[in-house]
């Protein structure tokens, strides 16, 4: 083997090790927003419970605050008869004056590092947070909107 097939050979196996990091994250996410304990997940990963939780806490704070999100833009839509992507519904709502820029910047950056998370890029616990405490006030703000009749 050249000098060269060996260094490929090592990026191949690094990128082969990020895809299955990324996979393993994924599903250890869904698995704990369908609501799979700790202890199980560990078993499953060759862990103990708590180095599982300490692992994969943050991308979960992130997965359940985007789902909660997600499911209140999709009553919203629905009560519309406005069937559209959480997308188009975060436009309409900004559109109508329900959610303001601050608002919208918020939502595009908890999607965005939820999307990050789902592919294997780590996530602090202390930026979970941030992204959480965030999103709990525009939880309450949609929550608000799903019993609210579009202006018209």
């Amino acid at each position: 083997m050249t000098h060269q097939h060996h260094i490929d050979a090592i990026r191949a196996a690094s990128a082969r090790a990020r895809d299955a990091e990324a996979a393993k994250q994924a599903a250890v996410t869904s698995a704990r927003v369908a609501g799979v304990a700790w202890a199980e997940i560990g078993e499953a990963l060759g862990v103990t419970r708590q180095s599982a939780r300490e692992r994969y806490i943050a991308i979960e704070q992130i997965a359940k605050a985007w789902k909660a999100v997600e499911g209140y833009l999709a009553e919203i839509g629905r009560g519309r008869d406005y069937p559209r992507s959480s997308a188009d519904m975060v436009g309409v709502l900004r559109d109508e004056g329900s959610l303001d820029d601050a608002d919208v910047l918020d939502l595009q950056q908890l999607l965005h590092r939820y999307s990050q998370g789902m592919l294997g890029e780590t996530i602090t616990v202390r930026e979970a947070e941030l992204l959480t405490d965030k999103a709990i006030p525009l939880s309450a703000k949609l929550f608000g909107l799903t019993a609210t009749p579009h202006p018209a």
